[in-house]
């Protein structure tokens, strides 16, 4: 469907994870789940294998080629829903055994927050995209654009908004390019983080 785009199976793992470590690695709210500390490697490696994973059996994950330059996950209406019944199917006991009950605590409280916010701007049915990277040794390359152009495109001929939402401001200016509108600007009140919330509408 994609162009030159790569779908990801759960034989790609190992290598997806090494490129969402690097590319959020920094990341503020990750450093709230799991701050730093010799075992920081490890810890973030089997919290991006339950996100990949559930993005793998729930959505549709590409990347920008064999090589994984890059990464994006998309999910159909309705399944970026993290149930019970899915986070268990994804690995999420593993998850608990690894990350401890007061970091899951911590992720399922905002992630609740952030779905909820999410469905009072966009009750209807649209994709989510979540979440994208790009690793930094390939970053300001356009691996960005070859991975969402194809399925905006396609999205776009399904007649259906796409969201996604981005704790880096600086990035808000380069979702606007693709066609995204901020709906919402949140504070997370736990880490005291601002939260945009961006939607790309069909075109009438």
């Amino acid at each position: 469907m994609s162009g030159n785009l790569v779908c990801l199976t759960k034989s790609d793992l190992a290598r997806g994870v090494e490129v969402l470590i690097d590319a959020f690695w920094d990341d503020p709210l990750n450093l709230y789940f799991i701050p730093e500390g010799e075992d920081r490697y490890r810890r973030l490696s089997e919290y991006f294998q339950f996100r990949l994973r559930f993005a793998i059996i729930y959505g549709e994950v590409y990347s920008t080629s064999p090589e994984l330059e890059g990464i994006a996950a998309w999910f159909p209406p309705g399944r970026s829903d993290m149930t019970n019944s899915r986070v268990m199917r994804a690995g999420g006991l593993r998850l608990m055994r690894h990350l401890g009950r007061e970091t899951i605590t911590k992720m399922s409280s905002i992630g609740s927050l952030t779905a909820n916010v999410r469905k009072q701007h966009l009750p209807e049915p649209h994709w989510h995209l979540f979440p994208i990277a790009v690793h930094p040794m390939h970053q300001g390359k356009g691996y960005a654009s070859t991975l969402m152009r194809p399925m905006l495109d396609r999205i776009q001929g399904e007649g259906l908004p796409c969201f996604l939402e981005t704790l880096n401001e600086k990035l808000v200016s380069l979702y606007e390019h693709f066609g995204f509108e901020v709906i919402f600007k949140e504070t997370i009140p736990e880490v005291e983080l601002s939260n945009w919330g961006m939607v790309r509408l069909p075109n009438p």
